[in-house]
């Protein structure tokens, strides 16, 4: 049984906005003040200043009958005191898609996953995506120690990259999916931010490299992974804590629940997508319940409706994480595939989740507009199969696509672009990450904007 989590009861919120709006009437009634007049004409006086002391004695106490309706009116109506014990989200998650103080790129080493003879074409990849997001956010890197930030700080410079724009923070890491393991930034209730510490267990991997896995479910890595290093995941699971520590933020430890990043996709207003093939995995969660997850969510997200698709619990290393098969362009939009490509993404996608992806409707009833990519013509190369487009990361000013040098790219580039008018597309080459089992939306994560930034 997962622990219940943290929420603030709405009269704990209640009471102090009714000391403030009582106090300030009081200060109001208070306020009113009487002075007698004077001049020579005795008797006129004293009529004009009994006039007038009546009106203020009447004009006070109509003030303080406000002050008792509007009392009684909250008592009696507000769903505040109506409902006191009430539980309510105690922290909120701006939308991805709203403006980023930075982004967050775990860049990778020599010292895990990738073999050392590959890591620089695994550079160029993060070079390119700092290149192009630096000129409209901070870009924020984690580098695994001070000889990888030098060396990183030299790439960068080789490109012609404002370092004033860039900063470090020194952090071993296994891997580089920062979406998954690095920091979401989240809301306290006075503006400020906070990171979310979720249990991370490098999605349950060995249900699909362990020795009894079938031939058919095992996941296969291409000539560059080093595949002992797959297993490894305990230096990211502290990750987040370590950037909210070097930063000065809050951390919240969430570590009884395992979540990633990319398990989610959010509106922005209330509203989660999510598979049951991730978060009710029996390698993730396997306690949880569906009312489990949704009690985190509201607690830790302020998040009110929960969409759930089964998924694809054996389809790949993530178990069908959903930021691969759609996004959340604004509180309005959802960006998909057509539901043939949809279908041949993930294999064993039941038959009923693309019908509850087009038909979703937000927190408010609506249904979401609904715009489909395309996926490539053919397998790509690396990868096996054909490849999609939805996992691209819309910052400030650019968004990076994935591209995989095949004839659909262009039209992917051209529909995102009408999608952003009003950013830069950039293409980045999407056949590397694709065949690890990502894409660029699964390397970065955004660091939203707060009133007190």
């Amino acid at each position: 049984m997962l622990p219940k989590p943290p929420v603030a009861k709405k009269s704990e919120l209640a009471r102090p906005l009714i000391l403030v709006v009582t106090n300030e009437l009081i200060k109001c009634a208070d306020s009113f003040s009487f002075a007698p007049r004077k001049n020579n004409y005795y008797f006129c006086n004293i009529i004009y200043n009994l006039i007038v002391y009546l009106v203020f004695i009447m004009i006070k106490n109509l003030v303080y009958a406000f002050l008792i309706v509007f009392i009684t009116f909250s008592v009696s109506s507000c769903d505040l005191f109506q409902n006191p014990e009430n539980e309510i989200s105690i922290y909120t998650l701006p939308g991805e898609w709203e403006e980023h103080e930075g982004t967050w790129l775990i860049w990778p080493h020599n010292y895990g996953l990738i073999d050392p003879e590959y890591v620089d074409m695994i550079d160029d990849i993060w070079v390119t995506m700092t290149e192009a997001l630096h000129t409209g956010e901070k870009v924020h890197i984690v580098a695994y120690n001070s000889d990888e930030q030098g060396r990183i700080s030299g790439l960068l410079s080789e490109v012609g990259v404002d370092l004033s724009q860039v900063d470090f923070v020194i952090a071993e890491s296994d891997q580089f999916w920062a979406r998954d393991c690095g920091p979401i930034f989240v809301s306290q209730p006075d503006g400020s931010p906070a990171i979310l510490d979720w249990g991370y267990n490098g999605y349950g991997r060995m249900d699909k490299l362990g020795p009894d896995v079938p031939e058919d479910l095992r996941w296969e890595m291409p000539e560059f992974v080093r595949e002992e290093y797959l297993e490894n995941y305990t230096k990211d699971d502290r990750l987040a804590t370590e950037i909210a520590k070097a930063i000065g933020v809050k951390s919240i430890e969430i570590n009884d629940f395992i979540l990633e990043g990319g398990a989610i996709e959010f509106d922005g207003c209330g509203t989660i997508i999510t598979t049951e093939s991730c978060l009710l995995n029996e390698n993730r969660n396997p306690q949880a319940t569906k009312k489990d997850v949704e009690e985190y969510f509201k607690s830790y997200f302020g998040v009110t409706n929960v969409i759930w698709l089964e998924g694809s619990p054996d389809e790949d290393i993530t178990d069908g994480h959903i930021d691969g098969l759609l996004r959340f362009v604004d509180a309005n939009t959802i960006v998909t595939m057509t539901e043939d490509d949809y279908y041949e993404t993930y294999d064993y996608t039941p038959e009923g989740d693309y019908s509850k992806v087009i038909n979703a409707r937000n927190s408010s009833g609506e249904k979401y507009e609904i715009i489909t990519l395309p996926i490539t013509a053919e397998d790509v190369e690396w990868l096996g199969w054909r490849a999609n487009y939805i996992n691209y990361y819309a910052g400030n000013e650019v968004v990076l696509v994935p591209v995989y040098g095949d004839v659909m790219d262009q039209e992917a580039l051209s529909i995102i672009g009408e999608i952003y008018p009003d950013k830069e597309i950039i293409p980045i080459e999407g056949e590397i990450l694709a065949a690890i089992g990502g894409g660029i939306h699964c390397v970065t994560q955004q660091q939203p904007v707060f009133p007190k930034d």
